[in-house]
């Protein structure tokens, strides 16, 4: 009696546990989206909180800084919603809050997917946000470059800008603007971002040449006014400890309908009416599960093929034996 009573004691304190150390994880992780700046030799940068005196000043003067603000990640398509903020120094524009009106004219270049990826501005000018969207090219080669992969799915995007500007007394644009690239705190949920600069623009290097992250070759290339970015995309540790516990939850109630109906099945418990609503329930609920997935990935990832779909077939079988069962049973009471 003692052993019995200490065994679920133990269980008990197992399973309370197991929830609280979840509920720890899910709460510090929260579904908060970082950005990390991962290179060797980049500015000091805390979600884009410039902490580096020496590039402050270098950037003082003659300069174009090119601010990102990520917006949205489609994962179905593997592309990246951006707005990019032109942001030269003050002898070349004057600086508002967000924006900034041109003293000198400039011309920008940003690779993206959108047909327009030249921008010119006359002395005078406005600039504000610019959007663009990133696509899903997968430099890094990521094998798991796939929603199907989700939620451990993972992408690559890599960038490129060019920056030029002329003199107050032309609107010849022939002068590199020496820049530099900065990041705004993500407000992209679920989703985290790893950025590595390197010196890839003039395809010299690629990102697995370990010459294009050296930091002389980086700043060289910034001093001309070119920038190269490469971005990693992956699911936030919320996304991950969600969806497994989605998909775990599905295997637990599967399992009990698939136990309850063997014991059915071999008469060990009586069959009744409360099995039957429950393997309906059970059936209703595995979709409605589905549907609690964050970020609402495509129906058909690998873990509905492993776990999804096999839990709907199980649970349809079984509830066709309680049925069966029921039926033929002479016992007519609920």
């Amino acid at each position: 009696m003692l052993e019995k009573y200490g065994t679920k004691k133990f269980v008990l304190v197992f399973v309370i546990t197991f929830l609280a150390l979840m509920a720890a994880g899910l709460s510090q992780t929260a579904n908060q989206s970082t950005i990390s700046e991962r290179d060797i030799g980049g500015s000091k940068t805390v979600n884009g909180v410039k902490t580096d005196s020496k590039l402050d000043e270098k950037l003082s003067t003659n300069s174009i800084e090119v601010w990102y603000q990520f917006l949205n990640f489609n994962s179905k398509s593997g592309s990246l919603s951006t707005n990019v903020y032109i942001w030269p120094s003050s002898d070349l524009a004057r600086i508002f809050s967000s924006s900034t009106i041109t003293k000198v004219p400039i011309s920008v270049f940003i690779d993206n997917l959108s047909p327009v990826t030249s921008f010119e501005f006359k002395s005078g000018d406005s600039i504000g946000a610019i959007p663009i969207d990133l696509d899903n090219t997968n430099p890094l080669g990521l094998k798991n470059s796939n929603e199907k992969y989700y939620p451990f799915d993972q992408y690559s995007l890599d960038t490129y800008v060019k920056l030029k500007n002329g003199n107050r007394a032309s609107e010849i644009i022939g002068n590199s603007s020496n820049t530099y690239e900065f990041f705004w705190p993500s407000q992209v949920p679920g989703f985290v971002f790893d950025i590595w600069r390197g010196a890839t623009f003039a395809d010299t290097y690629n990102w697995f040449d370990n010459e294009a992250y050296q930091e002389e070759r980086i700043s060289g290339q910034r001093e001309n006014g070119e920038i190269s970015l490469l971005i990693k995309v992956s699911r936030s540790n919320s996304v991950k400890f969600a969806s497994i516990l989605i998909y775990l939850g599905m295997l637990l109630s599967c399992s009990a309908l698939l136990i309850i109906t063997v014991y059915v099945w071999r008469s060990k418990r009586p069959s009744s009416i409360t099995a039957l609503v429950w393997a309906a329930a059970q059936i209703l609920g595995l979709f409605q599960l589905r549907e609690l997935l964050p970020d609402n990935p495509r129906e058909g990832i690998l873990l509905d093929l492993y776990i999804f779909y096999p839990g709907v077939i199980v649970s349809l079988l079984c509830a066709a034996v309680l049925s069966i069962i029921w039926v033929k049973h002479e016992d007519f009471r609920i």
